[in-house]
């Protein structure tokens, strides 16, 4: 298998080892926000249908997982074409960005193994 293939099998295989299998918050809020976008609207007479109207194209947001993957990707991208300038500045946007910290909040927060005890016997 070529290394480009080897790559995009191991990144579709890929999980997140600190989260559980439930629901991660960001994928909550992401689908709580699709839903209020998407509720139907009171109809009133004087309007015309819904379907004669033009629709304004709502654009959704990223998640911070899919932020962060992206620019991950990018990273791999510049590191394979020798752009070490570029890997240079991706790693240092990916470092600082707030779509990274929150995930780094959330495998923290969610982490089962927090609760026990060290080597030195207290958590």
């Amino acid at each position: 298998m070529d290394r480009i293939g080897a790559n995009a099998l191991r990144e579709s295989e890929q999980t997140s080892p600190g989260l559980p299998e439930r629901e991660s918050l960001t994928k909550l809020q992401r689908r709580q926000s699709q839903t209020m976008v998407s509720s139907p609207r009171a109809v009133s007479n004087d309007q015309p249908e819904e379907s004669t109207r033009p629709r304004k194209r709502v654009r959704c947001k990223r998640t911070p997982k899919e932020v962060v993957r992206s620019l991950q990707a990018r990273i791999v991208k510049a590191t394979e074409q020798g752009r070490w300038n570029k890997v240079k500045a991706l790693q240092y946007r990916l470092a600082r960005s707030h779509s990274a910290r929150v995930l780094a909040v959330e495998r923290v927060t969610q982490n089962k193994g927090g609760k026990t005890p060290g080597v030195d016997g207290a958590t």
